[in-house]
């Protein structure tokens, strides 16, 4: 299945390739904990730029990677960017950030929460939520998807990847190690060893990769009209870095004071996020 982002793809590929990477060519507000930061654009591609770890971007590198999310609705295989939806509220503070947008006939929050590590472990783990809800009068069929491309320790082209039904790992050289587990298991995954050409095969799984690696993890729900059981459905995705080293360019963490300026109001799930970390102490 080839996967076309509505006037976003911003590589020509062929129609029996899958998948679209976008260059994180946007900066937007960051939110901190411990020893990493992430920085997160609420109105564009991708969504997710930098994920600094020990100084360390693990999106950086020439070119810059990143993540963005994509929704189609009710199989068009015409898949919307964030930047086509409209922001309702948005809040950035205490390692947690949640952005609200608003589509037709839908309504989709974010949330990531970063816990990072102590400085120099290397480790720093992101739980990210995507919640869709529909708002219309009819069904919806929903395929989300989650379009990564790391270039672990800021060294592009030289990492292993390995993919399966519900987890991406990608190692590099260095030892660096950075995983993601999607709940629930993908109807699909597209992954290959040329990131940034934007050119992903849909695979059988399990498989590896070696170089440029990137993917994308495909996940459907079908929603029932509002005010009926089952109008929501959510996606999780689980996100760990371990073993991160300043081999490669390091990168200064973002000034929590600049932060703190796009702090806005509307998460209230800060003390879930406190128990959630000292459960992980």
């Amino acid at each position: 299945m080839f996967r076309n982002v509505k006037n976003k793809v911003l590589f020509l590929v062929p129609a029996a390739l899958a998948g679209v990477i976008f260059a994180a060519n946007a900066r937007g507000a960051s939110i901190t904990n411990g020893n990493s930061s992430l920085t997160i654009n609420t109105n564009g591609v991708p969504f997710i730029s930098q994920w600094i770890v020990d100084g360390v971007d693990q999106y950086g590198g020439s070119p810059a990677g990143g993540e963005s999310l994509l929704l189609d609705i009710n199989g068009s295989s015409s898949f919307t960017t964030l930047d086509e939806l409209t922001v309702t509220g948005s809040s950035f503070s205490d390692g947690v950030a949640s952005v609200s947008y608003q589509g037709t006939g839908f309504t989709m929050t974010v949330t990531d929460i970063l816990t990072g590590g102590n400085a120099g472990s290397g480790s720093s783990a992101v739980n990210e939520q995507v919640a869709v809800n529909n708002t219309s009068d009819s069904s919806i069929s929903l395929d989300f998807t989650d379009n990564v491309n790391l270039n672990v320790d800021a060294t592009p082209d030289d990492d292993t990847l390995t993919v399966t039904s519900n987890t991406a790992t990608q190692t590099d050289p260095l030892g660096t190690t950075v995983q993601f587990v999607y709940t629930p298991s993908a109807t699909s995954v597209a992954a290959g060893n040329h990131g940034n050409s934007g050119s992903l095969l849909d695979t059988s799984l399990p498989a590896v990769f070696t170089g440029d690696d990137a993917f994308d993890y495909n996940l459907s729900a079908e929603l029932a009209p509002d005010g009926s059981p089952g109008d929501s459905a959510i996606f999780s995705l689980g996100e760990t870095v371990t073993g991160a080293t300043s081999g490669a360019s390091v990168v200064p963490l973002p000034n929590s004071a600049g932060a703190a300026l796009a702090t806005l109001a509307g998460l209230g799930a800060i003390g879930i996020v406190r128990r959630a970390r000292r459960a992980m102490v």
